[in-house]
């Protein structure tokens, strides 16, 4: 069974980087299965810009866009975790740039290492 990933990316004031991050995981060989998304109080339009970017692209996965007003990356990421449906987390930056193989590679070694999931 192919697992399926949940790109999670928790973000706060990133409007200079999250285009790159996420044009880095449309880039993706074995693109996420869903990814969500979670502004942490961000002042700067990141969360406009991260829908404005994902809703021209039309990426062929799930995308869900939630808030948490609760300050620090531990509260987005407990909200973003709770939205999550896929059977494996992937854990995004927002100021990271990923190779095109990321994913691919992560699935590669998921089914190395555990050749019954």
């Amino acid at each position: 069974m192919r697992p399926t990933f949940s790109v999670v990316l928790p973000f706060f004031d990133e409007a200079g980087f999250l285009p790159r991050t996420l044009e880095s995981w449309l880039g993706q060989t074995r693109l996420p299965d869903e990814m969500v998304l979670v502004d942490n109080g961000s002042t700067d339009g990141s969360a406009d810009l991260a829908k404005s970017l994902l809703a021209r692209r039309g990426p062929p996965f799930e995308v869900r866009h939630l808030a948490e007003p609760r300050p620090g990356k531990t509260s987005a990421l407990e909200t973003a975790c709770a939205a999550a449906s896929g059977s494996w987390l992937v854990f995004s930056d927002a100021d990271t740039d990923y190779p095109p193989t990321y994913l691919e590679t992560v699935e590669r070694l998921i089914a190395r290492s555990s050749p019954d999931l």
